[in-house]
């Protein structure tokens, strides 16, 4: 019995083993993997870190850290919730959100990501959203802003800030869009808006102040660090991938705002539309951390960026149709072989769809897990 027992315990030991190593095996190939990688090309990574370092200090910083500490002080203060009794009905009747989350979405908007989910974060702790409402928010409220379309894709990469406001205004179309598809989706019978702010809630100006730039503060050190990781990944891959188109979907896929600085004046605008729908990873990943206890499904929201991807091209397209003015300035700025085919368009879509398998089907994306 003895010599039974001691068998069994070493099996009972040996499968405990073999699922330890399996939970710990992806972390590992992953730390494996990037220290190789750091070591192979030192000088690639280093000229990475300053890239990420001067899109975060010359863009990203001045344009979003105002439009954060705004949407924390609007969640914080309970003026979001006051702001947002207006807003009930068309909200409930478009989005499925009560007006909290259109407050949310409107600074989404308006700031960019990732501003939207930081809000959306902040409104569901505070309780001005519930769970339901808090996923399909977080879903919707990615857009990119006008500070980062404006000023630095139009003004700075094409010399032309009307075919940034051109971007600006299909990326927003784009959202709306697909804040609709999100509300068709997505039914909940519990869509109820809550009646009253809890007391407990509620802060005076000064601390609503004080918190929402200790909150926006933080979150801009997440973001600047997604940035800045991404960008490293971007470059390091661009090395180990000969073929320009598979090239081009990595870095779309990657991080947007490495995406436009490299393929503006390069490719067509509406890839270059379809980077800024789709966000990359890196913002999807900011979007994450900055949503805090909201539960998401991280598949379905790739998906969506995907879908809000496409519409932000397909906005962009019809656009020109209209503005063909706006075409002429952008191509001025081309070489004769910058043209995008079809076919690389969808080479690169085909890729982001590729990179599901090895990016969001792990199991914990089975099911819902906090941001």
């Amino acid at each position: 019995m003895q010599e039974i027992a001691y068998i069994l315990l070493v099996k009972k030991m040996s499968v405990y083993k073999i699922t330890e190593l399996k939970k710990i095996l992806p972390s590992f190939i992953i730390a494996l993997s990037g220290c190789v990688l750091v070591l192979c090309f030192p000088q690639k990574t280093a000229d990475a870190v300053r890239t990420g370092i001067g899109f975060c200090m010359n863009i990203l910083v001045p344009s979003l850290f105002p439009f954060m500490i705004i949407s924390a002080f609007v969640s914080n203060s309970g003026l979001g919730y006051a702001l947002g009794k207006a807003l009930n009905k068309p909200a409930k009747l478009l989005f499925g959100l009560n007006g909290a989350g259109c407050i949310a979405l409107l600074l989404g908007i308006i700031g960019g990501y990732p501003v939207g989910g930081a809000t959306v974060g902040i409104m569901y702790d505070k309780g001005y959203m519930n769970e339901k409402q808090a996923e399909k928010a977080a879903y919707m409220c990615v857009c990119s802003g006008p500070g980062f379309l404006i000023n630095f894709v139009g003004a700075s990469l094409y010399s032309s800030a009307e075919t940034g406001f051109l971007l600006y205004l299909s990326a927003v179309s784009a959202v709306i869009a697909t804040g609709i598809t999100v509300n068709l989706t997505i039914k909940s019978k519990d869509d109820t808006v809550q009646k009253t702010v809890p007391s407990k809630q509620r802060e005076d100006i000064a601390l609503s102040i004080t918190r929402s730039v200790a909150q926006a503060t933080k979150s801009t050190v997440d973001m600047c660090s997604a940035v800045i990781l991404f960008c490293i990944l971007a470059n390091l891959g661009t090395i180990l991938i000969s073929n320009y188109t598979v090239q081009k979907g990595f870095i779309i896929l990657t991080e947007v705002t490495n995406a436009c600085n490299i393929l503006c004046g390069k490719e067509s605008l509406v890839l270059i539309a379809f980077a800024v729908g789709f966000g990359g990873i890196s913002v999807h990943f900011q979007i994450f951390r900055a949503l805090g206890n909201v539960k998401i499904n991280r598949l379905l929201f790739f998906v969506f960026r995907i879908i809000q991807g496409i519409l932000t091209a397909l906005f962009t397209k019809i656009t020109l149709w209209f503005f063909p003015q706006t075409v002429q300035v952008f191509s001025s700025t081309q070489n004769s072989t910058a043209v995008m085919t079809s076919s690389s368009f969808f080479g690169s879509f085909m890729l982001i769809i590729t990179a599901v398998c090895f990016l969001y089907s792990l199991k914990f994306n089975k099911n819902k897990i906090g941001g």
